[in-house]
């Protein structure tokens, strides 16, 4: 079984092979990543700080400022103690898990075209 560390290490591995496009931004560093696309939305914008290490989050919120781009900062882990410590003009959204306990794989529905050929 995976830790956790690893896991969110992943997690940030698979945003970067995402934002593989021109004009995106990544950082993948033990402790946090970043995945910017540059796109004026947060959803695409994401970065994860996941070990109590105000470098971590000074160098993510660097990298943010740096590109202007509105982005969904998460914290996990130990870095969840840095949450307190952001800069006036952040707003804390809330809580939410990433990811499920139960481990399950959840089943693609197909799609009416797919449903109309496979018969």
């Amino acid at each position: 079984m995976l830790d956790l560390v690893t896991v969110r290490r992943r997690m940030g591995e698979a945003a970067a092979a995402i934002l593989a496009i021109d004009g995106a931004s990544t950082e993948l560093r033990p402790g946090w990543w970043l995945a910017l696309s540059g796109f004026p939305s947060a959803d695409l914008n994401v970065a994860l700080i996941h070990e109590d290490d105000g470098r971590a989050l000074s160098s993510a919120l660097k990298s943010i400022e740096e590109r202007g781009c509105p982005t969904l900062l998460m914290f996990a882990g130990a870095g969840t103690r840095l949450a307190g410590g952001l800069p006036s003009g952040w707003s804390a959204v809330g809580a939410m898990p990433i990811g499920s306990r139960s481990g399950r794989i959840c089943r693609r529905r197909r799609s009416p075209r797919e449903t109309r050929g496979a018969r």
